[in-house]
């Protein structure tokens, strides 16, 4: 998703602007035990799990 509730955060973000703190909300849910994580962008969230899973 584009995470509205990041837009609304960042002061009516766009959702092309939103990309570095939806990533950081994605690795903080998986950090979290989160079990799925909806996307539109697949590969940099793939990258993002990876940085988490090797940190």
């Amino acid at each position: 998703s584009n995470k509205s509730f990041l837009g609304r955060l960042m002061g009516g973000a766009a959702p092309e602007e939103r990309l570095p703190a939806s990533l950081a909300a994605e690795v903080v849910a998986a950090a979290n035990g989160a079990a799925a994580i909806r996307t539109h962008n697949v590969a940099q969230t793939r990258a993002a799990l990876e940085a988490l899973r090797h940190a």
